[in-house]
C-alpha cells in the first residue's frame, strides 16, 4: 500500500524542523517520497555548489537516481554516494514494515578532522527521531478498524502538529547537548558570552521578570525564587555549569508568558474556573512566542515551553512524557511547585516546606522526576530551606 508522507504530517512544519536543523549543525538534509519526490530539503544547494556540481538540481537528481533501485527498502544500503562522490547517509521512515520516505543526510565538502563522529552521533539523533515517527505512523496505522479505506482518509492517521513540534523541540535540545560534548572543534557556530555581556543579559532578563510582577503583584519575586531553587537542585544533580546558567535564566522567564493574561484572571482571590483555568495555560505557549525569537546562547524558550509538562503525560501544552521533557524543564517543574506551595497567595495560606516536600515525593515518578525529587529534598533538608530561594548562587561563573 503506497503513502504519501506530505499527506500524513505538516509539509510546512517539517520544512522549518529541517532548515532549523541545517541552521544549528550546518549539515545538508533531506526528506524524500517514496516516489523519488523531494518532500522538503535544506543546505543541499550551497553543498552541492562547493562540489562543483553541474547538474541543475542536483539533490533532486541524485536522489531520485538512487530511488531506482532501492525503492522502499527498509533494510537497504545505508551509506551511500551521490553521483558527483557526496557521501550520504539514509534513514527509513516506515510504517510497520514498508518505507514511506527516506531522510538524507549528508557530509560537508569542507569536513574537517573529528566531524565524522560529530556526523555519526547527528545520524544516531535522527534515527531515533525518525523510529519515533515511525512508531506514531505505525501504532495509528493498527488502531485504524478497517485499513482497506486508509487511502481515503488520510486524516485518521495523520501525526498532530502537538506530535511533530514536540519532536522538533527534543530534536533541537538533543543537538545542542552533543555539541557541548564536541569539545574544542568548532564544529557549529556558537555564542561565546563574556562576563561583561552576561552580566548584561542577566540584568536584563530581570527586567523582564519585573514586567510580570507588574502584571500579577502576588507573585513577586516567584520567579527569582524559582530560579535560585532550581540552580541548587542542578548543582545537586552535577549539572555542568553552561547547563545551570541556561536553567537560571529560563527560570528567571519562566511566567513572562502571564502579561498575556488578564489582570482579572491573575488576581483573581478565589479558585479559577475551569475555562479561566485553560486561559492561564495558554501562557506557557505566550513565553515561547516571545522567546524563541531571541538567539539565545541556551534552549531558553523550549525549557520555558516545557516546565508544566509532567513525565506521566498528563502536563500542558503537549502531553509530553519522560524522555521527551527538557532535563531543565523537569528542574524548574519542581522548584516552581515548591516555591508555590511555600508563597503566601491571596486563594491560600503559605504552607510550610516539610507540606511541599511531602507533597513532591508523594508524586515522584508520576509527575516529577524521581532524580530531581530527591535533589530537591536534600537540598531543602540539608540546609535552612530558606536559603535555597536567597539570592546566595552557587558559584556559575
Amino acid at each position: 500500500m503506497l503513502y504519501k508522507i506530505k499527506e500524513l504530517l505538516d509539509v510546512n512544519i517539517l520544512d522549518k524542523l529541517l532548515h532549523d536543523f541545517y541552521e544549528i549543525t550546518n549539515v545538508p538534509i533531506s526528506v524524500v517520497d517514496i516516489s523519488g519526490e523531494v518532500i522538503v530539503c535544506a543546505g543541499w544547494k550551497s553543498t552541492c555548489s562547493n562540489i562543483q556540481c553541474n547538474y541543475e538540481e542536483p539533490h533532486n537528481l541524485c536522489l531520485k537516481e538512487y530511488w531506482k533501485s532501492n525503492t522502499g527498502c527498509l533494510q537497504c544500503e545505508r551509506e551511500i554516494s551521490c553521483l558527483c562522490g557526496l557521501k550520504m547517509y539514509r534513514i527509513p521512515v516506515y510504517i510497520i514494515d514498508s518505507v514511506i520516505a527516506d531522510i538524507f543526510i549528508s557530509e560537508t565538502a569542507a569536513a574537517k578532522p573529528g566531524i565524522s563522529n560529530y556526523l555519526s552521533s547527528l545520524i544516531c539523533l535522527i534515527e531515533n527521531n525518525a523510529i519515533l515517527l515511525s512508531n506514531i505512523f505505525s501504532k495509528q496505522w493498527k488502531n485504524q478498524e478497517n485499513k482497506s479505506k486508509l487511502l481515503d482518509n488520510y486524516a485518521e492517521m495523520k501525526i498532530s502538529y502537538e506530535q511533530l513540534m514536540a519532536i522538533n523541540h527534543d530534536l533541537k535540545f538533543n543537538i545542542w547537548e552533543l555539541q557541548q560534548r564536541i569539545g574544542g572543534e568548532k564544529i557549529t557556530k556558537k555564542v561565546e558570552i563574556s562576563a561583561g555581556d552576561k552580566k548584561y543579559l542577566t540584568d536584563t532578563i530581570t527586567a523582564f521578570g519585573l514586567l510580570v510582577e507588574k502584571k500579577d503583584p502576588h507573585t513577586a519575586k516567584h520567579q527569582k525564587r524559582v530560579a535560585c531553587l532550581a540552580c541548587r537542585i542542578a548543582a545537586k544533580m552535577k549539572l555542568d555549569k553552561e547547563r545551570t546558567e541556561g536553567l537560571y535564566l529560563a527560570a528567571m522567564l519562566h511566567d513572562i508568558g502571564k502579561i498575556g493574561i488578564p489582570s482579572a484572571i491573575l488576581s483573581k482571590p478565589d479558585k479559577l474556573s475551569n475555562e479561566e483555568y485553560e486561559i492561564i495555560k495558554t501562557h506557557v505557549q505566550i513565553a515561547y512566542d516571545i522567546l524563541s525569537k531571541i538567539d539565545f546562547p541556551w534552549p531558553i524558550a523550549d525549557i520555558v515551553l516545557q516546565h508544566h509538562e509532567r513525565i506521566n503525560g498528563s502536563g500542558y501544552p503537549f502531553g509530553l512524557t519522560g524522555k521527551d521533557i527538557l532535563l531543565e524543564a523537569k528542574i524548574m517543574s519542581v522548584a516552581d511547585v515548591v516555591e508555590a506551595i511555600t508563597a503566601y497567595r491571596p486563594y491560600k495560606p503559605a504552607l510550610d516546606i516539610s507540606y511541599a516536600l511531602k507533597e513532591i515525593q508523594k508524586y515522584s515518578g508520576i509527575y516529577y522526576e524521581p532524580q530531581v525529587v530527591d535533589a530537591c529534598v536534600q537540598v531543602c533538608t540539608k540546609m535552612n530551606w530558606h536559603l535555597a530561594f536567597s539570592d546566595t548562587l552557587p558559584e556559575l561563573s
